[in-house]
């Protein structure tokens, strides 16, 4: 199925394995979700994603969306509910890259 156009949720995508995810996906013409725990993991990982030679279709800013929501405290209602108000069409594919080695 081409991911062009289409909308991923990507759990875990400011780590290491999770961003490399989230390039390809964009890359590939996705709108991608990455929910962050705190700005400074989403601030590393734009800073990583805006340092690579990339052919994203569309400014960064329109194609990769980075909610602050920490699912572990606030629970996944709130994710569920940022995207319910962003993405009222609802969502393609969810991947999900968490845990350590």
């Amino acid at each position: 199925m081409p991911l062009r156009e289409q909308i991923v949720v990507v759990a875990g995508g400011s780590g290491t394995v999770g961003s490399g995810i989230v390039f390809r996906l964009l890359e590939a013409g996705a709108s991608v979700i990455v929910p962050c725990r705190a700005e400074s993991s989403r601030d590393a990982m734009l800073q990583d994603l805006s340092l690579e030679d990339h052919s994203f279709s569309g400014e960064l800013e329109q194609v990769l969306r980075t909610p602050i929501v920490n699912v572990a405290e606030d629970g996944a209602s709130v994710l569920a509910e940022y995207i319910k108000q962003n993405f009222p069409d609802g969502i393609d594919h969810v991947f999900s890259s968490l845990g350590g080695w």
